[in-house]
C-alpha cells in the first residue's frame, strides 16, 4: 500500500503511529521525510516559503524520524540519504 500524505507537522507522529499499529507481519513501511540534520536553515526557510500554499515544511531531526520505526525491523537499504539528485552523493546512513 502506498500513500502520499500532506499533513501538518503536528499530525505526522500520530498518523505514522496509527498506520504502523495496524500493519501485519511482513508489511513494509517506506517513508520519505525531510530532515533538518545537516540542512541549511536558509534552505528550510526557502522550502517553507515555496510550500506555504499547500502546507508547512517540518525539518525533523534524524532521531525524530527514526522514532517512527521503533519496533520495526529495518530491511535493506535501511536508512539512506538522498541529496540534490546526485546518485554519487547518496549513501546508506544507517541500517
Amino acid at each position: 500500500m502506498g500513500a502520499r500524505l500532506l499533513m501538518s507537522p503536528a499530525d505526522a507522529d500520530d498518523t505514522v503511529a496509527a498506520f504502523t499499529s495496524t500493519m501485519t507481519p511482513g508489511s513494509y513501511l517506506i517513508l520519505s521525510a525531510g530532515t533538518s540534520t545537516n540542512t541549511s536553515p536558509a534552505l528550510i526557510d526557502r522550502l517553507r516559503s515555496a510550500c506555504a500554499a499547500t502546507g508547512d515544511i517540518a525539518g525533523r531531526t534524524v532521531p525524530e524520524i527514526a522514532a517512527w520505526f521503533t519496533g520495526l525491523d529495518l530491511v535493506p537499504p535501511g536508512w539512506s540519504t538522498f541529496k540534490h539528485g546526485d546518485p554519487a552523493a547518496n549513501s546508506p546512513a544507517r541500517r
